[in-house]
């Protein structure tokens, strides 16, 4: 049997379409920042607000009851010439309990204590739901969820998240995904109630992290983060303002 076989579907990689909708946003990295292209040249990205777009979408890694689903992210930019680039990445869903872990998340509040408007707002804000997780590093994580403590060890986990933009078209210091965190069980097998918490979406959309292996039949993680790899387009496929800030070298 070959290395992909043990799944019903061969292991995807990184070309596989992504047709989720595009979503416009404006990101400030607040400092120079330099892409490879794949003709081995770079984007230069002066520091400032950068106008792009974004997919997301999730790709499913198998059926067993470890299998998890992997985020994939499209990002388009126009340069200062209105010359549209796009790169893909990769990232495992852990990614956002690392997230929670390294403090780069807001405080966690359980969506039972979220006013009525602001559910219905996350719903129909939704990027993709039900992206399953699958977490067994054998660890014990402590959480806090708004006055409550959690002890919550990390085995066999499988955690469930929905995504959401419910701040697109807000300027960029406003700009946070919103995932909703659902399935995870305490250290005396309760589940907690599910709770949401934000985050900065370029810590989503430029983590580019996870790769398939075919030797491992599953998908592995590089513990740093691959720059993305911007490719150009033709200029009919560009719907992003030209960035002044950016340019091909």
């Amino acid at each position: 049997m070959s290395a992909t076989g043990i799944f019903s579907a061969p292991l995807p990689f990184p070309d596989d379409p992504n047709d989720a909708p595009f979503h416009r946003i404006i990101l400030d990295p607040g400092r120079p920042l330099l892409w490879p292209t794949e003709d081995r040249g770079l984007l230069a990205v002066s520091a400032g607000p950068v106008h792009l777009s974004f997919s997301l979408s999730a790709v499913s890694e198998g059926e067993e009851p470890e299998s998890r689903d992997i985020l994939h992210c499209r990002l388009r930019l126009s340069d200062a010439s209105g010359r549209p680039w796009q790169a893909d990445t990769w990232c495992l869903p852990s990614f956002i309990m690392d997230q929670l872990s390294a403090g780069n998340a807001s405080r966690l509040v359980f969506t039972d204590e979220l006013p009525k408007d602001w559910n219905e707002e996350l719903e129909s804000a939704m990027l993709v739901s039900g992206v399953r997780d699958f977490l067994d590093d054998r660890f014990l994580r402590t959480l806090v969820i708004e006055n409550q403590i959690f002890e919550v060890p990390f085995k066999f986990q499988t955690p469930v998240y929905d995504i959401a933009l419910p701040s697109a078209g807000s300027p960029a210091s406003a700009i946070r995904l919103v995932v909703r965190i659902s399935g995870l069980m305490d250290a005396d097998m309760e589940e907690i109630p599910p709770f949401v918490v934000e985050i900065p979406p370029e810590q989503l959309l430029f983590s580019n992290t996870a790769y398939p292996d075919p030797c491992e039949a599953f998908w592995s993680r590089n513990c740093l983060s691959v720059p993305p790899v911007f490719r150009p387009l033709s200029r009919k496929d560009g719907t992003d303002p030209p960035n002044t800030g950016v340019s091909a070298v």
